[in-house]
């Protein structure tokens, strides 16, 4: 009885989440709050590119290339709210590569970030997780962290 409680109750609690699949090819704003955005093709800009603004996004770039033009204040990817998933980036040639300086709960995996006329990541806030990434020939930091509670595995 206790057994087939517990697996009731585990079942009930599971959230259904309904989310669509957002092609993405170009800069911008990503702000739909829940959303999952797939970036379908490499993208370049003259100066910031993707900036993530509301809270639980994934992005995934699918192993394409975001490419700036090396401004110093230029960032490639921008995080303004908490809790988002940045998978599979490539991210070159900006000032900052990753920027995600007054926000938490970020999770990076199997990206990179370099050539960067400053860092490839900065992040600030708290609670971040970075897994397989690679930050390299970035002119000051490849990866620079000043919050607390962050988990880095296999950084190269």
């Amino acid at each position: 009885m206790n057994f087939l409680f517990n697996i009731f109750f585990y079942i009930s609690i599971i959230p259904i989440f309904s989310y669509s699949i957002v092609q993405v090819s170009n800069c911008g704003v990503y702000s739909d709050i829940g959303e999952y955005y797939n970036l379908s093709q490499d993208i370049s800009s003259t100066s910031s590119c993707i900036s993530i603004t509301s809270v639980n996004i994934t992005f995934n770039c699918n192993n394409f290339l975001i490419s700036g033009d090396l401004g110093s204040n230029d960032v490639g990817f921008r995080l303004l709210s908490d809790n988002s998933t940045i998978l599979n980036c490539n991210i070159q040639n900006f000032g900052t590569g990753i920027n995600a300086q007054s926000s938490n709960f970020h999770t990076f995996i199997n990206s990179s970030s370099y050539n960067n006329s400053n860092k490839g990541f900065n992040l600030g806030g708290d609670n971040n997780t970075l897994l397989n990434i690679e930050s390299y020939s970035n002119l000051n930091d490849g990866i620079y962290i000043f919050g607390d509670n962050n988990i880095l595995n296999n950084i190269i």
